[in-house]
């Protein structure tokens, strides 16, 4: 008889062992399932800014009331951003009569993002473009403002 309860409470034991592995097992897979699915979202959400071999380019959270929705900075120099927007996706693929085409000299920049701002920093220059508004401001190496 003793044989047959301590059989007994081994076999119920084996099963509170089985269950409790069972939903645990349950439990890591609806994490890692949710888990893959944010994974998934976030790679799909629209990226705000991306760099060019030459600068910048930003997609507007909402359209301004300026009507842009993208704005482009193109690093001349050290010394020169070129700033241009568009009402769209895309930039017109015209040439410039305002722009002299000039040889382009490889510039080192870096692009940070500031919250709801994106800095884009060359030697002696600095620009930061809120993604909200895509209102750009201009600093020198010493942050004092010179363009706003």
């Amino acid at each position: 008889m003793r044989i047959v309860v301590n059989q007994v409470k081994c076999l119920f034991l084996c099963q509170i062992v089985i269950f409790t592995i069972k939903t645990k097992l349950h439990i890591m897979k609806k994490t890692f399932f949710l888990l893959i699915v944010v994974l998934i979202l976030a790679a799909c959400s629209p990226k705000v800014w991306e760099k060019t071999p030459n600068g910048l380019l930003i997609h507007l959270k909402p359209q301004t009331e300026n009507g842009a929705r993208t704005v482009s900075l193109q690093v001349i120099n050290d010394d020169v951003i070129r700033v241009m927007a568009s009402p769209t996706k895309q930039f017109s693929t015209e040439k410039s009569l305002c722009v002299v085409d000039q040889a382009a000299t490889p510039t080192n920049f870096e692009v940070t993002e500031q919250s709801d701002t994106i800095v884009l920093s060359t030697a002696k220059t600095v620009a930061k473009v809120s993604v909200q508004t895509g209102a750009v401001t201009f600093y020198n190496e010493s942050g004092k403002v010179l363009l706003k």
